[in-house]
């Protein structure tokens, strides 16, 4: 297999098993079993997948066989029983599904109480006449809702009604979910009350009802592995960060575009030996070393905000060398006045020269006695 490996990889090819193939479309068909919701309605699916081989449906039921040309394949069930046989090289490579049936779990219960069943299947897949085109196949399905009360919902038809099942029909239907439930029984999945009755396990069903665990117990043979205990995550140990002094900044450069300090550090330490610079002084002098300008400048972000408060507010007062012209924090629409969008009051209007009022002296009560007043007095009658 190494030899065929290495062959194909020096010929440019890359070769992948097969079941990689079926379990990639397998995988996508659980993901389209899925509740109502949105624009989810009618219950069914379709998508494609490109660069499939034809070799993946090699091995399919032949009875199901519809069409069989060189650059068309196609395979149809119509049935339950016939979408069995046609799905089984799929989702027995899915965990999540048992048979043709996928259990649909709600975030907020612990248990499955609906089930998604596929009742139709066709797989068709074609080569175009393109030069260079890739092959793909089609997968459209059909598929069931089916509830722990024992309620069936078929697929949808154009204008959203369920579709008519005879007598013979449900009852297949029914045998073949259950068979299918019985199966997430024996892996352990967590199933609703209903679906224990159905199986004739009263006791599950009494536990789950009174808040037992929902799980039933794994066929023998059947457990699944254990996990590996946890590593524990390795604490980090923070160290506080040592400071040095600066005695002076000697010099300046710019290099690959970053401004640089020359530092002269103050005080020494043998240690200090393996920063010095070449020809910079001889051991037991002040070392010096070059580090990025933007140092001088390092803040945090209390320290940023306060300062750019402080800076705001100096230039609202305007009381500076510079300060925020009125345009920007009083004006919007007009020249010179204070307000957003309207002129600067002029003073007290022409029909109130004269009054004495004060708005601290005033109440509501005697403003709505005058407004009362001014009603029912008659026009150009000041005494009435």
């Amino acid at each position: 297999m190494a030899r065929i490996l290495a062959e194909a990889s020096r010929l440019g090819f890359f070769l992948k098993h097969q079941d990689s193939f079926r379990q990639e479309i397998g995988l996508r068909m659980a993901t389209s079993l899925r509740t109502l919701g949105g624009q989810f309605l009618w219950q069914t699916a379709s998508f494609t997948f490109r660069d499939c081989p034809r070799e993946v449906l090699k091995d399919l039921p032949p009875p199901l066989k519809a069409i069989d040309q060189p650059r068309s394949l196609q395979f149809n069930a119509d049935t339950m029983t016939d979408a069995a046989e046609l799905a089984r090289p799929f989702f027995t490579l899915v965990p999540s599904v048992c048979g043709l049936t996928k259990l649909i779990t709600k975030p907020s219960s612990p248990a499955a109480q609906q089930a998604a069943t596929v009742t139709a299947l066709t797989l068709t897949w074609e080569k175009p006449m393109v030069r260079h085109s890739r092959p793909t196949l089609t997968v459209d399905m059909q598929f069931a809702l089916s509830t722990e009360h024992g309620e069936i919902h078929p697929p949808k038809d154009a204008d959203r009604r369920e579709l008519a099942l005879d007598p013979a029909t449900e009852a297949t239907w029914r045998r073949m979910i259950l068979s299918d439930i019985k199966a997430h029984a024996e892996k352990g999945r967590a199933l609703a009350a209903g679906y224990w009755r159905q199986m004739g396990n009263h006791k599950m069903a009494a536990q789950v009802d009174s808040g037992g665990d929902a799980r039933g117990a794994p066929r023998p043979g059947k457990r699944k592995a254990e996990k590996a205990p946890a590593v524990p995550r390795r604490k980090l140990l923070w160290t506080k960060a040592t400071l040095f002094e600066v005695e002076a900044i000697t010099e300046e450069r710019v290099e690959a575009g970053v401004r640089q300090l020359k530092v002269r550090w103050s005080g020494y330490h043998p240690s200090w030996e393996k920063f010095r610079l070449p020809g910079d002084g001889e051991a037991g002098d002040a070392v010096s070393t070059w580090e990025p300008a933007m140092a001088e400048r390092a803040t945090t972000m209390a320290l940023s905000v306060a300062y750019h408060l402080l800076i705001t507010n100096a230039l609202r007062r305007g009381d500076g060398v510079a300060s925020i012209p009125t345009e920007r924090r009083a004006e919007r629409l007009f020249g010179d006045g204070p307000g957003r969008s309207k002129l600067v009051r002029r003073g007290i209007k022409l029909e109130h020269l004269g009054e004495e009022y004060s708005p601290e002296k005033d109440s509501v009560i005697a403003a709505m006695v005058r407004i009362v007043v001014a009603r029912v007095r008659p026009a150009g009658d000041p005494e009435a």
